[in-house]
């Protein structure tokens, strides 16, 4: 029996095989065109770059703390006080920085020639004491030769050493006693030239500032242990300290510009973990300053307290206590490549050398990279590669 539409079924399955090998060659040109025109793509694309060197810094904001030694100034004498100095001015150990009016709103203030007197008395006084180390020196040595001599050393030779050191020591006396004269002298004009003022002089060397913000005292390099990340949210306010002055009131105060730490709050989820001796950077407008880290001590929500020595940037900051700084933890020297020319292939990373009229693919390791260029080690510096 035959079967039903026979010539009609065959024209079907024949061109449904004609249909699947036509597309199925649709598809292997358009893959074949598509896989052309990439490389041909990527040939006119791909330029030659030179690997530079170049620095890459991880960095973040960070609130910090300056931990610092103050010594206040206060008040012997009630009366007017008179700064003659500005704020911020670095005085050295006896300088005048202000002085006192005692005899009311008519009494005249000390005159230049009373200024330059104390100048005067300071640089006797200085003279005076190195003088008498250099005559306890002397006394000391000749004291020694006087009981002691060297074995097989010549009788003479000890007597000569021994009147050198009496005709010294005869001179340092003299000397001693002329600058106390003149100490004296200056110290008689001084007292006239300011009477009815006290002078206020500068304890030690440091930043003086006629002004306060109530935490004289209270944060210290010693207060680095009991501090809390409260402390690095307080608005600290200075003020003036006022022209009138009474006697044990503070009139001033003297920043010790050394031996201060920087402390630090930061999340090592952005910083990652730090450790004691390791080398971070701040940034500022003067550059960067190489601090190393001192001591850690945790904080709530996994943070971290860092203390630093301060490398000096704290001094732009004065008379403040707390600042935003830029603080970098990662920072990397080497050479650059454009990240578009690294190429990822069998779990390698590479860069494109030339090779004849090719390439060849040179195996690199990536130390840092910033999503722009990349610090990489296995090129030299000034090697040709092909970047995208």
């Amino acid at each position: 029996m035959k079967a039903e539409y026979p010539g009609k079924e065959r024209s079907g399955i024949a061109r449904g095989k004609r249909n699947l090998v036509r597309l199925l060659s649709y598809t292997v040109i358009i893959i074949f065109v598509i896989e052309i025109s990439r490389i041909l793509l990527g040939i006119w694309v791909a330029k030659p770059v030179i690997a530079k060197w170049g620095v890459i810094e991880k960095g973040c904001w960070v609130e910090a703390l300056f931990l610092r030694d103050e010594i206040l100034i206060n008040g012997s004498h009630e009366g007017g006080l008179s700064p003659l100095t500005t704020d911020g001015t670095r005085v050295a150990r006896g300088a005048v920085i202000a002085w006192i009016n005692t005899g009311g709103m008519f009494s005249k203030g000390p005159e230049e020639d009373a200024l330059l007197l104390e100048k005067r008395l300071t640089a006797l006084l200085t003279e005076e004491e190195a003088l008498v180390q250099e005559l306890k020196r002397v006394n000391q040595y000749l004291d020694y030769r006087k009981r002691n001599s060297r074995k097989g050393e010549n009788v003479a030779v000890v007597k000569e050493d021994i009147e050198s050191l009496e005709q010294e020591k005869r001179h340092l006396l003299r000397n001693i006693k002329n600058i106390r004269e003149k100490i004296l002298k200056t110290q008689a004009g001084l007292k006239e030239a300011i009477r009815g003022n006290v002078l206020v002089k500068a304890p030690e060397t440091g930043y003086v500032f006629f002004q306060a913000d109530n935490w004289e005292g209270k944060l210290t390099p010693d207060h680095f242990y009991a501090l809390t990340e409260d402390e690095f949210r307080i608005n600290f306010h200075n003020k003036p300290l006022g022209k009138q002055v009474k006697p044990g009131a503070m009139l001033a105060k003297i920043i010790n510009p050394f031996n201060q730490i920087v402390a630090v709050v930061v999340d090592p989820e952005t910083t990652g973990a730090p450790q004691p001796g390791k080398s971070w950077w701040f940034k500022t407008e003067a550059g960067l300053h190489k601090v190393t880290i001192k001591e850690i001590i945790p904080l709530a929500d996994r943070k971290q307290l860092l203390a630093f020595d301060d490398p000096g940037i704290s001094q732009r900051y004065l008379p403040e206590r707390r600042a935003r700084i830029f603080v970098i933890y990662r920072r990397v020297e080497g050479v650059t490549v454009p990240v578009q020319a690294l190429y990822h292939h069998e779990g390698k990373t590479g860069v494109k050398l030339r090779k004849g009229d090719g390439y060849r693919l040179q195996e690199v390791q990536v130390l840092e990279t910033d999503g722009h260029k990349a610090i990489v080690t296995g090129i030299d510096l000034g090697t040709t590669i092909m970047s995208r």
